[in-house]
């Protein structure tokens, strides 16, 4: 009876071994797959591609949430991870619960999804890995108008550190509408010189944002850890 019971632990110890090496096997191939969607512009943007091709399709209400999880694990199950989020979040679907269900059911994929801070300085060190951030921002008009007619005037400057001294002048102050009405998008840039920050999914195309304005905008923010 004890040689079956050592024999049990010894295979338990064995197969919770091997999960954890095909989890770091799995990390590490993620890795080195999307540190090569990293593109750096002659004006110094540094963006990172995480749109998939035409033909994704996820079965998540929120698609941004899925174009986010997709970019890092392209076998993700989108009722799957519904699952895990009705399980933690229930009918009140608060946000800290819903990403609680969805970072459970990445854990079980071998990723770690958690909260972080977003200041610069971290958003530029995961970018620089290739790790974009999941983000929930306050609501406001002005994403689609103010901030979308500043990304257009920017992206004609020719100079980036003159466009660093009129983004001074034209940081946009007082601009959230709602912070009860939270929308999701991802922060997938930022530029070293001019210190902004590359927000996709609240407008039209892709905005740019002063860290100050970031600071305003942003409720919660999270990213994967390797």
């Amino acid at each position: 009876m004890k040689k079956i019971f050592f024999t049990i632990i010894l295979l338990s110890v064995f197969l919770a071994t091997n999960a954890q090496e095909a989890s770091k096997g799995n990390r590490a191939e993620t890795k080195a797959r999307i540190i090569k969607n990293i593109i750096t512009a002659e004006n110094g943007d540094v963006v990172v591609n995480i749109l998939p091709d035409k033909n994704f399709s996820f079965g998540y209400s929120d698609q941004l949430l899925g174009i986010y999880l997709y970019y890092f694990d392209p076998s993700v199950d989108g009722e799957k991870l519904s699952e895990s989020i009705k399980k933690e979040a229930g009918n009140k679907r608060l946000i800290v619960d819903i990403m609680e269900g969805v970072s459970k059911y990445m854990a079980s994929r071998g990723l770690n999804f958690q909260k972080v801070s977003p200041s610069y300085n971290e958003i530029k060190s995961k970018l620089d890995d290739g790790i974009p951030l999941f983000c929930y921002f306050n609501s406001s008009n002005k994403y689609g108008t103010d901030f979308l007619g500043r990304a257009k005037e920017r992206s004609e400057a020719k100079d980036m550190k003159e466009w660093g001294a009129t983004l001074r002048r034209k940081e946009i102050t007082k601009f959230v509408t709602s912070k009860k009405s939270l929308w999701s998008c991802s922060i997938i840039g930022y530029n070293p010189q001019t210190k902004e920050i590359m927000v996709f999914g609240l407008a039209q195309k892709p905005i740019w944002m002063a860290e100050k304005e970031l600071k305003e905008a942003v409720s919660y923010c999270y990213a994967m850890r390797f």
